[in-house]
């Protein structure tokens, strides 16, 4: 379970001190507005968690005369209700929202992409866009993501719909419409970007306008930023990687996550099924049921010993992971970008 909660407190600015370094007992430079909303978020509250594990979050927005700046600042549920926060608040890695400027305060990037987070990766996989977020901002690239995003368009491309698919395309494509690279966390969707786009007269011609700056997260990583090597952080781990359809036939992206993974320490186990189908494809698992599940199963029947089943499409971790639940076999399936993430952050420990 997810809560967001605003709360207002007139009074709340008052109790930030100085600490003597100039920037108040908070360190970020960016104090509370003495009488404003805060924004407060408990992601994943578990009781079973208690109160001294339980991460909160809570955010503000400070205006100079030149922006508008967040300030997103994390704790323990225990501090949050004891008071303690108060001058004991870190500030994360990561920033997020209500319009963050380009360059964190005293950091310049060397590039700006923008994410597409995906309609799969924004309803099931949140996590791993915000890991791809904080992968590409340590390679020195900031990050943004762009408001009213949402599907790509390819369940109804698939499905015959040319019309709809053409709509949501051009909503797309307004979204998308800076000259940045755009960077998505799906090889499937990336492919739509690429390849359909253009036939739907959307976006410009392959290879140019967003078709020809749409990468998927590995893709963009070693073949444009030309890295890798993100550390030694998964060091002794060994991995399932699969290869969807798209990533692999349609991008000619199948090298890059394996590269990646291996350049980190990891062992990507040896796999007889991993260039295979999983049977997923879209609507495909939905009006051929049968002949989906048989391809999942015999995918994950050729299963090698790894401690997890790792993709960069999340609606092949779907359903795989489905499949190897229902058939309680315990694997964790786990995302690209949140791998790499922990090969990039673990390493530099």
């Amino acid at each position: 379970m997810e809560v967001l909660f605003t709360v207002w407190l007139p009074s709340w600015g008052s109790s930030s001190r100085d600490n003597g370094s100039g920037r108040g007992t908070h360190g970020t430079g960016c104090p509370p507005p003495s009488n404003g909303p805060l924004v407060v978020w408990l992601p994943r509250c578990s009781r079973s968690r208690g109160a001294a594990r339980t991460r909160v979050y809570v955010a503000w927005t400070t205006e100079t005369r030149r922006r508008r700046r967040p300030v997103v600042l994390g704790m323990s549920l225990e501090s949050w209700i004891s008071g303690r926060w108060t001058g004991r608040l870190r500030q994360p890695r990561l920033r997020v929202g209500w319009g963050a400027p380009s360059s964190r305060e005293g950091v310049r990037f060397a590039m700006r992409v923008s994410l597409f987070v995906t309609c799969l990766g924004d309803r099931f996989f949140a996590e791993a866009a915000a890991d791809a977020v904080r992968l590409l901002r340590s390679l020195d690239v900031d990050v943004d993501v762009p408001d009213q995003q949402t599907c790509c368009g390819q369940p109804a491309w698939n499905a015959g719909h040319a019309d709809l698919a053409r709509r949501m395309a051009e909503h797309t494509a307004r979204v998308l419409e800076d000259d940045r690279p755009v960077v998505l966390v799906s090889g499937s969707c990336t492919a739509m970007l690429r390849h359909a786009y253009p036939r739907l007269g959307i976006g410009g011609t392959e290879g140019k306008g967003l078709p020809g700056r749409s990468y998927e997260l590995a893709e963009f990583i070693v073949g444009v930023l030309g890295v890798t090597k993100l550390g030694r952080g998964l060091e002794g781990r060994t991995f399932a990687y699969h290869h969807g359809c798209h990533a692999l036939r349609e991008l000619r992206a199948g090298d890059a996550p394996v590269a990646l993974l291996r350049g980190a320490g990891a062992r990507v186990a040896e796999w007889e099924a991993d260039e295979e189908c999983c049977g997923f494809g879209g609507l495909f698992s939905v009006k051929v049921a049968p002949v989906s599940v048989a391809m999942a199963d015999r995918k994950l029947d050729t299963l090698p010993p790894a401690e997890a089943l790792v993709s960069g499409d999340p609606g092949c971790l779907l359903h795989l992971g489905g499949r190897a639940l229902r058939r309680g076999m315990g694997i964790p399936v786990r995302p690209l970008a949140s791998i790499l993430w922990e090969a990039r952050d673990h390493g530099r420990r």
